[in-house]
């Protein structure tokens, strides 16, 4: 659903801040599984936490992340496009 909300190939939001705490250290060369939920939608902002665990189920890392949509022509935020509401709230 995401690959619907692209403009241009381009997702419309930036990164605008992070947080990541490792809890165990992970390993190369082995299957990880990402889980993502979104966890705040506001009017150009969304938060998400995501959870990064080793094959076997064990956790190595939970993070958050606030993502910002903005205007590429004038560097600008900008309300989130319906679209992307509509694919963030299939991963509440």
């Amino acid at each position: 659903r995401m690959a619907e909300v692209l403009e241009d190939g381009k997702f419309p939001f930036l990164l605008a801040e992070t947080t990541v705490r490792f809890l165990r250290p992970g390993r190369g060369g082995v299957d990880v599984r990402v889980e993502l939920s979104t966890v705040h939608v506001g009017t150009s902002s969304f938060r998400q936490a995501y959870r990064v665990r080793s094959g076997d189920g064990e956790i190595w890392a939970d993070a958050e992340a606030v993502l910002v949509c903005y205007d590429p022509e004038t560097m600008a935020s900008r309300a989130i496009p319906e679209e992307l509401r509509a694919a963030l709230a299939a991963l509440a």
